[in-house]
């Protein structure tokens, strides 16, 4: 059928046509950018992603990547985590917790969810009205230490600490580190097991072990029960108080 017959059974004009015809044909009808204005705002588009990115993909005025944020976070704060975290383990809604720290429902979602900042004091009011404080641990990080006849092993620079929930958790190891009992559940509330678990650990864990499964306090209780290579024991002496004192007596 004609186009013309088509365009006037559709009440469309012939310039219609042909100027939608040539854009089909056009450079343009790949990426749908036919017009200098079509192409001048994807360009103000793809400038405003690039500020948005380098800011950190906060709202408002970029900010620099380096700047310090609360909780002695470096970049994007963190507050978003520590927000909802302490709003779910009070078992409180956003609006709930809101009313209490006096402040909106909407601004409580855009802290948790990282579309804005609070300042120190706005947090420590918000996570006090969930019944919980701001506190600050040591920072650990590990090194790698060679051990004879083996793979090196991972040493935090501090122990870490665990709540109670996750200290005393039935856990079933990853295979990474259990592969010769696997699918075995330990009851970290029982002394012999919890052993057990600290002993695997210290030989096979790394960075995102250690701090899963071993309490330094527990760890100290039990260092001189645990059945270790000199090796490894002597390794992780460095940050067990005592330990080292221990060794040269």
């Amino acid at each position: 059928m004609p186009h013309t017959v088509v365009c006037a059974l559709l009440g469309l004009s012939l310039a219609w046509f042909y100027k939608w015809l040539g854009r089909a044909q056009g450079p343009g009808a790949t990426s749908g950018l036919h017009t200098s204005r079509d192409r001048g705002r994807d360009a103000i588009d793809r400038a405003v992603a690039v500020a948005f990115t380098a800011a950190c993909s906060l709202h408002g005025s970029p900010r620099p990547v380096t700047q310090k944020y609360p909780f002695g976070y470096d970049g994007p704060m963190s507050a978003r985590n520590i927000l909802e975290q302490a709003r779910q383990e009070a078992g409180l809604s956003q609006a709930a917790l809101a009313e209490r720290a006096a402040t909106s429902r909407p601004t409580l979602s855009a802290y948790e969810h990282g579309r804005k900042s609070p300042t120190l004091d706005t947090a420590a009011r918000i996570v006090a009205k969930a019944g919980f404080d701001l506190t600050i641990t040591p920072r650990i990080e590990f090194r790698e230490v060679a051990v004879e006849r083996g793979r090196p092993i991972q040493v935090p620079s501090n122990l870490p600490r665990l709540p109670l929930e996750q200290a005393f958790a039935v856990v079933e190891l990853p295979l990474h580190l259990n592969w010769s009992d696997r699918g075995r559940r330990y009851d970290l509330r029982d002394r012999r097991q919890r052993a057990r678990v600290y002993e695997i650990v210290l030989r096979e864990g790394g960075p995102d072990d250690v701090p899963t499964y071993v309490d330094g306090a527990l760890l100290v209780d039990l260092w001189v029960e645990l059945v270790l290579p000199p090796a490894i024991r002597s390794a992780w002496a460095s940050v067990i108080p005592g330990a080292v004192d221990e060794q040269v007596a």
